[in-house]
């Protein structure tokens, strides 16, 4: 008969997540780099690992014991499995935002726009309109929307930052 011994060191619950996301991470970062120096073959931006292990009791977190063939066999019941599963998604860097600063204010932006005649038409015809401008930092293009009284949109449209719709 099989015996169980358990690892010197089993690992906790957060230990495992920490570990799984820095392979990722590495993982990610190298397809990264596959990507400047040629074509892509896939890229990461939302991962979800499944695991079944047995958890157990410790000091204020759970451990995740590996289950092996040998455990089972060692009287582990079927219900003392466990399924866990980690989900990993990808963001973006906030610094990219910060590093490219639009060129024209927003009022500018929302001032050229709410010139447009079609703009201008729609003004006459469902009275003031309200013009809004967001800066998309990484595309260095302004979303301008405009929106009657009642907060619906008619139009849509994107900016260059530079001046060129």
């Amino acid at each position: 008969m099989a015996t169980f011994t358990k690892p010197a060191a089993a690992a906790t619950l957060s230990e495992l997540a920490d570990s799984a996301g820095r392979s990722l991470a590495r993982a990610q970062e190298q397809l990264v780099r596959a990507g400047e120096t040629g074509a892509a073959s896939m890229m990461m931006s939302e991962v979800t690992l499944e695991i079944r292990a047995a958890l157990t009791p410790g000091a204020g977190e759970l451990g995740v014991e590996p289950v092996s063939l040998a455990r089972l066999t060692a009287g582990l019941p079927q219900d003392g499995l466990s399924t866990l599963k980690l989900r990993f998604v990808a963001t973006a860097p906030p610094a990219e935002a910060a590093a490219r600063p639009p060129q024209r204010s927003a009022e500018a932006v929302a001032a050229e726009f709410r010139a447009r005649a079609e703009i201008a038409r729609l003004d006459k015809l469902l009275g003031p309109i309200q013009v809004r401008a967001d800066y998309l930092a990484p595309q260095r293009r302004w979303l301008v929307s405009a929106t009657d009284a009642r907060g619906r949109l008619l139009r849509e449209t994107l900016v260059d930052d530079t001046g060129a719709a």
